[in-house]
């Protein structure tokens, strides 16, 4: 039998049909790396394509590219603020701490938090 009858599953007591929640766990970690990831990506094209219609001059799209461009780096808030709420609630607080500061820092000035080490100083 497959299941489902009387006698079948685990034998009562067998403590190895316990779930530990590991493996969700870091399913929802590998999740949320990703659409943060994702996320992170998308805010950067958006700041590219508002440098290339200032570039090119497009004057008459320059609105448009800022409000998508600041929609963007909202949804990536959004998405650092989940990965953080799930990193505090599996006790890595500190990591959910450092995670927050590093959003705060390339929102405040992307180019100095963006550049490779000893860079943009």
């Amino acid at each position: 039998m497959h299941g489902g009858s009387a006698g079948s599953g685990a034998p009562r007591g067998n403590q190895n049909r316990l779930v530990h929640g590991r493996y969700a766990r870091a399913a929802l970690e590998r999740r949320a790396l990703g659409r943060l990831a994702r996320e992170a990506a998308a805010a950067v094209d958006a700041e590219l394509r508002v440098l290339d219609v200032v570039v090119q001059g497009e004057v008459e799209q320059f609105d448009v590219v800022v409000q998508v461009a600041d929609d963007q780096w909202v949804r990536l808030q959004q998405a650092a603020d989940a990965l953080a709420a799930l990193l505090k609630a599996i006790g890595r607080s500190d990591e959910a701490t450092d995670l927050a500061a590093e959003i705060s820092e390339i929102q405040t000035d992307p180019a100095t938090a963006l550049a490779p080490d000893g860079a943009g100083a």
